[in-house]
């Protein structure tokens, strides 16, 4: 847990990390989609955990679409691809990631966590 400020106000972010685990998916669904922001993210040197993402987006879009049935605001939804400092073993390109996150409405960055790129630059995006 953490909090962040953007452009002075205050905002609790709560980090879930599944690591692509099924037991925590209804977890995830009852304690999460009520939040303003999502951030998905995959490992760029392994398919499998980007083609995990598809469960997370859809139960997203739903929560999207009945906020906006309610004349609520969306919430904020941006795809990661993280570990681009492992560029040799990349099996997703940097495209590929963009195409995901923009067929589902998402904004779209690469990270590295280890060599922390683009870290901070993730949660400050709007």
């Amino acid at each position: 847990m953490m909090t962040r400020t953007v452009d002075g106000q205050s905002y609790f972010l709560m980090l879930t990390d599944t690591a692509g685990q099924e037991e925590y998916r209804s977890l995830w669904a009852a304690s999460n989609l009520r939040s303003d922001a999502f951030l998905l993210v995959y490992d760029i040197t392994n398919q499998h955990s980007l083609d995990g993402l598809e469960y997370f987006a859809e139960m997203i879009d739903m929560e999207e679409e009945n906020r906006i049935d309610q004349g609520k605001v969306p919430p904020v939804k941006l795809v990661a691809g993280n570990k681009c400092d492992l560029s040799a073993a990349r099996v997703i390109k940097a495209a590929e990631g963009l195409e995901w996150a923009r067929k589902r409405g998402c904004g779209f960055m690469e990270t590295s966590a280890r060599d922390m790129v683009n870290i901070e630059e993730t949660f400050a995006r709007k």
